[in-house]
């Protein structure tokens, strides 16, 4: 599917999981953080964005019960690529329900260079009438709920999560380089990968299942700003911090939560100091 964003290519599909709907607007502080990245709010864009809006209120109650063979779905794409080729999308449901809720995830499929687009576009989405007919939108794909039971399977190789141990190491020489980043600065982790032994030999097409199940576990966004590098290696010698896969978001989240209380006490001794004078 080349403009149509689904969760997965059209022939890689992870058994259990599906897409999360979330229900959501994103907050003020979740957008501060991806606009790391920056926004495009030129006057070109927003005239992008307010026309593509324009065209998804007038098609938002079928849009509900779109389906990937309808035509509404390739008009859709059309219409999204039109404010940037870059762009595709998916659209989750509310569990359970048919036609009460729905999301529009606006993705940049993993293309960093297209994500001011992609807030750009959200943050200008008329949410209000969005909200009356049923739609709520959402920049970038999200985590998906993966149990350690899982796998992906494209093409005919299965790859399953049990499959895949890492180790993660910060992408910088010491920490003290960490707590003394500016405002800007992101937290960037190395991943260090082992395929278990007789299962698959790495390949281009194992590494690309790779990626895939670490966007699914991470989402669009943690993926692309905190994960530095990918590297697979045959066996891991160190014996701490080695992990199963399914556990990457866990250490990821734990480790950004470190580096941001490390900033924050370097920051507030650096107050003290100035408030003591000196």
């Amino acid at each position: 599917l080349a403009r149509r964003c689904t969760r997965l290519p059209v022939n890689a599909r992870c058994k259990s999981s599906s897409p999360t709907f979330t229900g959501l607007t994103p907050t003020t502080t979740q957008f501060q953080k991806w606009e790391r990245f920056g926004t495009d709010t030129d006057e070109d864009s927003l005239e992008a964005y307010s026309k593509f809006w324009k065209f998804f209120l007038r098609k938002a109650n079928k849009m509900h019960a779109i389906a990937d063979n309808d035509p509404l779905f390739d008009e859709l794409a059309d219409k999204l690529q039109e404010v940037d080729p870059k762009l595709c999308f998916e659209i989750n449901k509310e569990p359970g329900k048919k036609w009460s809720r729905s999301e529009l995830v606006i993705s940049a499929d993993g293309k960093v260079d297209a994500f001011p687009k992609v807030l750009g576009l959200c943050k200008n989405n008329p949410s209000k009438n969005l909200l009356e007919t049923g739609w709520t939108v959402q920049p970038f794909r999200q985590r998906m709920a993966v149990a350690a039971d899982e796998s992906l399977q494209m093409g005919s190789v299965e790859l399953k999560f049990t499959d895949l141990q890492f180790i993660a190491h910060p992408a910088v020489e010491n920490e003290e380089e960490e707590e003394n980043a500016g405002e800007g600065y992101i937290p960037r982790i190395q991943l260090a990968i082992c395929v278990k032994e007789g299962t698959v030999r790495v390949s281009a097409h194992i590494s690309d299942m790779v990626n895939i199940m670490i966007m699914a576990m991470l989402g669009e966004y943690d993926t692309v700003a905190h994960v530095a590098s990918v590297n697979y290696v045959d066996i891991i010698e160190e014996t701490d911090n080695v992990f199963p896969i399914f556990e990457l978001p866990r250490v990821l989240d734990s480790y950004l939560a470190d580096v941001q209380a490390r900033q924050d006490r370097k920051r507030y001794q650096a107050r003290q100091q100035i408030r003591l004078g000196g």
